[in-house]
């Protein structure tokens, strides 16, 4: 990861990942985020959440995502358009997501933990 905003100038580069899994397993696709309710993302076929990637693919909107709490969203993290993020599940988390203003794409891979 690399920022270049003026003077100041960031490089964070952690290195290959390699990550050994408990039980084979992944799964991932695409799902169309809603902008009138949050929506939950479910993972079929995985025993133990383990790392997520998540990418928005769309153009112009943000998508925001969180683990559920009594049935409503905590917000936790955003994506704005094109961006990406990995992160650790802890297991048996719910994760919600709701797209800014207008519906968005959103790719992602789960891997089993």
């Amino acid at each position: 990861m690399q920022l270049s905003n003026g003077n100041l100038k960031e490089d964070a580069n952690p290195g290959n990942l390699s990550v050994d899994q408990t039980t084979q397993g992944s799964n991932g696709g695409v799902l169309i985020i809603g902008q009138a309710a949050e929506e939950t993302i479910s993972f079929t076929d995985i025993t133990s959440e383990g790392y997520l990637y998540l990418r928005n693919l769309d153009g112009t909107n943000y998508i925001k995502y969180g683990p559920d709490s009594g049935g409503s969203m905590v917000d936790f993290g955003k994506l704005k358009a094109g961006e990406c993020a990995v992160l650790r599940l802890y297991p048996g988390l719910t994760l919600k997501a709701q797209a800014d203003t207008a519906d968005c794409k959103l790719q992602y891979l789960l891997l089993d933990d």
